[in-house]
């Protein structure tokens, strides 16, 4: 039962009763000032007011109160001595008649053995010539049969007596002062007769059903009944042929449930209707009473105020028995005191709440007792005022195991719109449940960069929402340290951008953050506007934590060391580096320190845009520490750094600085240079500029490491940054015991700019000295060492003119390989500014071609820049003459209209069919293989939408003759395309249709 509030005539506070029935009675004197309050329990016998004040004889009073016998005839009312009789009563509530003896004076009430008289007097008036209503036939009528009525006080005036069944208004005859005639309204249920007149107002204390749909009078309709929501029970009788009703007045919006008890037979089956005040029936499968005593049937939220009723019917020929109630949903409210709440078996229990659409909420359950023991409760989702299901957000869970310490379930609220919600509580079959339920408002402060923010949760539940600010193209890292949870586990921790929709994978995904704390880093922010990070604890139980927005310490290239720290469990550090495209830079971690841990310290290196280019630890048993190597940037921006403690560990301290490589020029022939690397994380680079057909000796000497021990790495990168990756890789390895050492280029595979890198393991200094040679020394006849311009590398390499939206994909067909040394080759694409290129739809810079496959392809995005293309082919063989390839570059076949026949010939050859739909249409696209099918000649076939956006994808596998791919509702009306790719660029035949509708 909700909270109730009784007013008197001067509209003056006269009761308040809780959910439980506790009641307060407010006293006051004659001019209105409060003399008191008196408080009584549910238990406790009192009459804390009764309306109306005054009457005639056969006037219906309700007198409120507490302690009543929830059985009519257990209570005794008697008006100043006169016996009444009760035709309802309820805990809280009487509803009674004056007697016809009454005089006035107080009402007393006896129940239970208990006696109590009102603080005031009911006045007994004479008769006020209001109408009054003995009795109406027949009691079942379908719409516009005729209803007599009998009593008193009809005003045979014409139009001067008013009739309404239910909330509609009857067509009426006065035929006399005690009978009048109606038709039974049309779209209506029927429920009480009202009659009135210039004198009052009276309704029957009978019903009037009016034929339903699947009604049929003296037929299928046995009984009706009028229930109070939250009334006392109600004995129903059923059986295959005939319904029973139950009317009872709801209000718009109310959240009501069916509840049943005492079914004979246990177990049986009933059909349940809802039918609305207009007449129209909402129905529902039948439903099973049991297969224990009781069930529950929940209505939908009740679209209007008015009349309703519940038909049942049974669905076999037994006869049926049950008792029913309408109950409301328990009414929550944020941050009030835990409700406790009893679910019997078989039974949901419902709990509702109201939001004015700018709260942030959660809703736990716990404790959760059930018996017997070993068993499952469980929440429903959230349904919204008009009936919808709402998902809860995130890690909402569900399900209570009362085997799991807390026993407790819990949902996360997504930002609701103002209305009343509702949530279902039941447990398993044959398990009944006693719960403590909590509505709480969200933790939600707003985090400011730098500034920490302690946030504690109390209640069960629920949920820290940490809001922040971002700019889009950004990225922040978020600390949350010191989390502390008196149960174990741990917590949830997600990220909804300004429109409130959670962030992509590739930006960021939920983490789960055990006790102690983590930081959370979004590499990149979509948009503009306010974020929410939502921390819920897994088993939803209070937690408190130190929230920073941790925006990240530059970092000057070149410029001074920064020395931090931190000290508390989980808080990492982010360091920040603004860079021009093409810079290239080395960060030195030293001095790092752990406290209370003998983990390593872990880092991230992520790009403007996001992706995280590497990661890695910092044993803090390494000196001087660890080394990040950024560079060549193709992308000018802000490059961010996370490291963070390991998470035993109460806090941690380093040293972090940024350097430009040393770029010495390539100076073929010169004597040896002398290059010093001084700054911890620095790197040296000789670049050489790379002609297809020329070689080049690289000779290192004097190298001294500092500290004594340390390794460098010696490596060649291709012109965009990446390992010039043969299949024996081009890289040499010096320490203290070996200063010296060769690095030979037999021949450069593309035009460009390469590196020589020189790269000290562990943020370590160095010394030594370098000379470039033209060509390399060889071995030849007889162990002979020759000196040659050049020798061939193991791969192929391939040169196109491209155009700006050119579409365009490489093939690389092998027609033999000698000897292999391993079993794929690769195939990369350089742009005319020496950038690699990535496949399409793809962050892949390299496709790999199985050599089982005689071939593969890259498939290029649609071109943005004109101008001279390199494709790359490295080969696993030790020599070119060993391997005989072959590399074509072909534009993809254009087809327009719903049609067409695709003669892919060439190797890596692609299609396209540009094709019309409509918004919300659903064609079907059908692909058919004219030439033979294969295990390994699938097809790719992917559709993008008129702005360009992948949209969907399917396959016609290799044994496949057709595939049917369906687009469900397309987005938007326009030009579609669909993509037919081979697998590995295989050459193939297709005919491509598009139906609308799908059809064969």
């Amino acid at each position: 039962m909700a909270t109730q509030y009784i007013y008197d005539a001067q509209n003056r506070l006269k009761s308040v009763t809780d959910a439980s029935g506790n009641t307060a009675e407010y006293v006051y004197d004659a001019v209105g000032n409060l003399l008191e309050v008196r408080r009584y329990s549910s238990s406790q016998l009192s009459i804390s007011s009764f309306a109306p004040p005054a009457g005639p004889a056969g006037a219906a009073v309700t007198i409120n109160g507490t302690g009543f016998d929830v059985v009519a005839s257990g209570n005794q009312v008697a008006f100043n001595g006169a016996p009444a009789v009760v035709g309802q009563a309820t805990a809280t509530s009487l509803a009674v008649t004056v007697p016809a003896l009454a005089s006035s004076g107080k009402i007393s009430v006896t129940a239970h053995g208990q006696t109590v008289q009102s603080t005031g007097d009911f006045v007994v008036t004479a008769d006020s010539g209001a109408p009054t209503i003995t009795g109406f036939t027949p009691a079942c009528a379908p719409a516009g049969q005729t209803v007599t009525v009998t009593g008193t006080n009809f005003d045979v005036l014409p139009n001067a007596t008013r009739v309404e069944v239910g909330e509609r208004v009857a067509s009426s005859t006065v035929s006399s002062p005690t009978t009048l005639t109606f038709k039974a309204p049309q779209a209506t249920i029927g429920g009480r007769v009202r009659v009135t007149t210039s004198k009052g107002s009276v309704e029957s204390a009978d019903l009037l059903a009016v034929w339903p749909t699947g009604i049929v009078c003296n037929g299928t309709w046995i009984e009706s009944h009028w229930a109070s929501a939250d009334g006392p029970a109600t004995a129903i009788s059923l059986d295959l042929s005939k319904s029973s009703l139950l009317y009872f007045h709801g209000q718009k919006g109310q959240w009501l449930s069916v509840q049943a008890s005492n079914v004979a037979p246990a177990g049986s089956y009933v059909s349940v209707w809802l039918v609305l005040p207009d007449g129209t029936t909402v129905t529902t499968s039948p439903v099973r009473f049991g297969p224990t005593d009781g069930y529950t049937v929940d209505l939908p939220p009740l679209p209007a105020t008015g009349t309703y009723a519940v038909r049942f019917q049974a669905t076999s020929s037994t006869a049926v028995t049950a008792s029913v109630v309408i109950e409301s949903a328990l009414m929550l409210t944020a941050d009030a005191p835990a409700t406790q709440v009893a679910v019997s078996v078989g039974r949901t229990r419902r709990f509702a709440f109201t939001t004015d659409g700018t709260s942030e909420l959660s809703l736990g359950v716990d404790p959760v007792v059930l018996t017997p023991a070993n068993h499952r409760a469980a929440l429903s989702q959230i349904y919204a005022p008009d009936g919808r299901v709402i998902p809860g957000w995130g890690q909402t869970v569900l399900s209570c195991w009362d085997t799991t310490s807390p026993s407790g379930c819990h949902i996360l609220m997504p930002h609701l719109s103002a209305g009343t919600y509702a949530v279902g509580f039941s447990a398993d079959t044959n398990v009944a449940a006693d719960a403590t339920v909590w509505l709480s408002n969200d933790i939600a402060p707003t985090l400011q960069p730098g500034v920490p923010v302690q946030v504690t949760t109390t209640r069960y539940g629920q949920t820290a929402r940490l809001h922040f600010y971002g700019t889009a193209g950004s990225g922040v890292s978020i600390d949350l340290a010191n989390l502390q949870l008196p149960q174990s586990g741990g917590t949830y921790v997600f990220v909804r951008d300004p429109d409130d929709i959670a962030l992509s994978a590739n930006q960021t995904t939920t983490q789960y953050v055990a006790a102690g704390g983590s930081m959370l880093t979004i590499p990149f922010l979509p948009k503009t506007g306010t974020y929410t990070v939502l921390v819920t604890p897994i088993n939803g139980s209070a937690t408190s934590m130190e929230a920073t927005l941790d925006p990240g310490v530059p970092l000057i290239v070149d410029g001074p060391v920064k020395a931090l720290s931190t000290n508390l469990r989980g808080k990492g550090i982010r360091l920040v580096v603004d860079m021009v495209a093409g810079q290239k830079v080395g960060v030195g971690i030293t001095n790092i320190a752990v406290t209370g841990s003998t983990g390593y310290p872990g880092y991230s290196l992520y790009a403007p845009g996001g992706t995280k280019l590497s990661t890695g630890t910092c044993p803090p048993t390494t000196t001087p520490g660890c080394e990040l190597d950024l560079g060549p940037t193709r992308v000018a921006g802000r490059y961010a750094i996370t490291i963070e403690p390991p998470t035993d560990a109460n806090g941690m301290s380093l040293s972090a600085q940024a350097t430009s490589d040393i770029v010495v020029a390539d100076t073929v022939g010169t004597r040896a240079r002398s290059i010093a690397i001084s700054r911890y994380g620095g790197n040296a680079r000789v670049a050489l500029q790379g002609t297809p057909g020329a070689g080049r000796t690289i000779t290192i000497t004097d190298f001294v490491p500092t500290p004594v021990g340390k390794h460098m790495i010696v490596s060649v990168l291709l012109p965009d940054g990446r390992p010039l990756n043969t299949t024996t890789p081009l890289y040499v390895a010096l320490d203290q015991s070996s200063s010296t050492a060769t690095l030979k280029i037999g021949a450069f595979p593309i035009e460009g700019t390469y590196d020589v890198f020189f790269d000290p393991r562990d943020a370590a200094l160095a010394s030594f000295k370098v000379q470039v040679g033209a060509g390399v020394d060889v071995t030849g006849p007889g162990g002979v060492s020759i000196h040659k311009d050049v020798v061939p590398g193991p791969w192929a390499r391939a040169v196109f003119a491209g155009l700006v939206g050119d579409h365009k994909a490489v093939g690389m067909d092998i027609t033999s390989l000698t000897n292999p040394t391993g079993t794929n080759a690769s195939l990369s694409v350089f742009d005319p500014d020496k950038w690699g290129m990535v496949q399409r739809d793809t962050i892949s810079l390299l496709s790999t071609c199985p050599t089982s496959s005689s071939g593969c392809d890259f498939d290029l995005p649609d071109l943005t820049i004109s101008g001279n293309y390199q494709v790359l082919a490295e080969l696993p063989v030790t020599k070119p003459d060993d391997a005989v390839v072959q590399i074509s570059v072909n534009s993809d076949i254009v087809v327009q209209g719903s049609s067409g026949t695709f003669n892919l010939a060439a190797r890596g050859q692609n299609g396209r069919l540009l094709f019309d739909a409509a918004a919300g249409h659903s064609p079907c696209i059908k692909t058919t293989r004219l030439s033979p099918t294969g295990a390994d000649r699938l097809v790719d076939l992917t559709v993008y939408t008129p702005d360009g956006v992948k949209y969907t994808a399917g396959a016609l596998y290799g044994t496949q003759t057709m595939s049917t791919l369906q687009l469900n509702t397309v987005p938007q009306t326009g030009q579609y395309m669909l993509l037919l790719d081979p697998a590995n660029g295989y050459p193939t035949d297709l005919s491509v249709t598009v139906n609308l509708p799908c059809g064969p």
